[in-house]
């Protein structure tokens, strides 16, 4: 199995990575480390040391802005890699995971038309499919004729097991026999 791909700007953001690439195989993880992580270089030092991840440096505070024209998106991706000193092979990983595509290095994902996984900022976002954070968190459906309330909010679980979604039940909703076609 191919290693994964993580993308962080913040330490909480590389704790979160570190806690999933733990648990994920094809080790050593690669950790995108930006310039917005307070001490970076000494930060890449410990992570290295504990054989989880290797970490690459990307100062992306140089990048000046953004390229407007015929071919723009490959274009900026070359300039990219010019001035910040990194290329992606998104080949050589399994998953790509960022927690901020609104960042600089995720507007490069963009470019290269590169696939990526858009991540939480949650503990919750590392924990496995079939786990939970309360027994309480699974989802309960809104039957006809049932006493629920029009405007209730729910919580239910996510594709991740996360009780972080939040499902308003819609003032016009109907709910219709199924027929057989």
């Amino acid at each position: 199995m191919k290693p994964n791909l993580y993308i962080c700007h913040t330490a909480y953001q590389v704790l979160v990575d570190l806690l999933r690439a733990g648990r994920c195989a094809g080790k050593p993880h690669t950790m995108v480390l930006s310039a917005s992580v307070p001490d970076t270089a000494a930060l890449a030092a410990r992570l290295d040391a504990t054989g989880v991840v290797k970490t690459v440096l990307v100062d992306e505070t140089r990048w000046p802005g953004t390229v407007t024209g015929l071919f723009a998106h490959r274009r900026a991706a070359r300039a990219f890699e010019k001035l910040c000193g990194w290329k992606l092979n998104r080949a050589a990983f399994e998953n790509v995971y960022i927690h901020n595509d609104w960042s600089v290095l995720g507007r490069y994902l963009q470019d290269c038309h590169a696939g990526y996984i858009l991540c939480e900022d949650t503990f919750a976002s590392t924990l496995g499919p079939t786990s939970t954070l309360s027994p309480t968190s699974a989802p309960r459906p809104i039957l006809p004729g049932s006493s629920a309330p029009e405007k209730a909010t729910f919580t239910g679980a996510t594709a991740r097991g996360a009780s972080a979604s939040r499902v308003r039940t819609p003032h016009g909703v109907r709910c219709f026999r199924r027929t057989a076609w």
